[in-house]
């Protein structure tokens, strides 16, 4: 799978001390649970020009065989695979009223809510009649699948308390030599997971962790950019995965600069 994959090549990136931003490695798994998905049949992602209007199509709802994308797929069907502790406080109500406002008169989450979403100001669990879009069903998954990834680091062997993880540097590399060939490659993408890597590459802030792993030299990370930037045009999942993540990045330098 690929987020065994990108899971690997960030335990790498914590054992050479380039530790990877769990919210940006968070998301961008998410996306590729979607993508995994969109390559066994089991999804369409419908692209429109406005990335509030993409949706994820469920085409088949038999079990993919993998408990972690067969609760993704759950979720994407509308069914809830975890408790979401839905307690906002007064303080991140009012902060958010304007979102919450918007929410509960259209049921349409836009790129204007997800900076609130970021800050805690509102979840997707608390509003039983939001449109399934592309970015709301993004969130979704965030919020549900909270618990997959303790699953996915047990099935790639990660202990915590071991020294390095308990995970065999080689296993890493290969990782990152199976992506970076994917995402290198000057051919058009072979299949959604290998278009997402690619596309993901193409972000300025919320992926540059993802290229900087993958890339040995400048010239790499900058024909990889300028690939991954085309890729991005026609690759709705990763326009809104780094969408999200470009709102996380705004909302973190916004802090910074104030504290």
């Amino acid at each position: 799978m690929l987020a065994e994959q990108l899971l690997l090549l960030s335990v790498g990136r914590e054992l050479d001390e380039h530790p990877v931003p769990w919210e940006n490695l968070k998301c961008a798994v998410i996306g590729s649970l979607v993508a995994d998905l969109v390559d066994r049949g089991r999804v369409v992602v419908r692209f429109s020009s406005d990335v509030g209007d993409q949706t994820i199509a469920i085409g088949d709802h038999r079990a993919t065989g993998d408990d972690v994308l067969d609760d993704a797929l759950r979720v994407l069907h509308g069914d809830r695979v975890a408790t979401v502790d839905t307690e906002i406080t007064r303080a991140e109500r009012l902060w958010g009223w304007r979102s919450r406002r918007r929410l509960l008169a259209t049921g349409k989450v836009t790129r204007r809510d997800v900076t609130r979403w970021w800050e805690g100001c509102w979840k997707c669990a608390e509003f039983d009649e939001l449109a399934p879009t592309l970015l709301c069903q993004l969130l979704t998954l965030y919020e549900q699948l909270w618990n997959a990834f303790e699953r996915l680091h047990a099935r790639i062997g990660v202990q915590p308390q071991a020294p390095d993880f308990g995970i065999q540097r080689a296993a890493c590399v290969a990782a990152r030599e199976r992506l970076r060939a994917v995402a290198l490659d000057d051919a058009p993408p072979r299949d959604a997971c290998a278009h997402y890597v690619a596309a993901m590459c193409g972000g300025f802030w919320e992926s540059g962790w993802l290229r900087d792993a993958l890339c040995d030299t400048g010239d790499e990370r900058g024909a990889l950019c300028r690939r991954g930037k085309r890729l991005l045009e026609d690759d709705p999942l990763a326009r809104a995965v780094t969408l999200v993540l470009g709102r996380f990045e705004a909302l973190m330098d916004w802090a910074a600069s104030a504290g």
